[in-house]
């Protein structure tokens, strides 16, 4: 079982390399991430704890 975050923070970019969303202070094991007021595209998702990086991927926004 993975350790749960502790004040993580989430940035998202649109295919620009543009910021669009930013969301700090995540803890826990799961967080669900709110993307209704995002247009339809390709976004890349950065997850950072402690100044790293902790994980990364894409999200397809329909």
């Amino acid at each position: 079982m993975a350790k749960p975050f502790e004040h993580a923070t989430i940035h998202l970019y649109n295919n620009t390399g543009q910021s669009v969303k930013h969301i700090e202070n995540i803890s826990g094991n799961t967080y669900s991430l709110q993307l209704i007021d995002l247009p339809s595209g390709i976004y890349h998702l950065v997850m950072a704890e402690n100044g790293k990086t902790v994980g990364y991927g894409e999200v397809v926004v329909e």
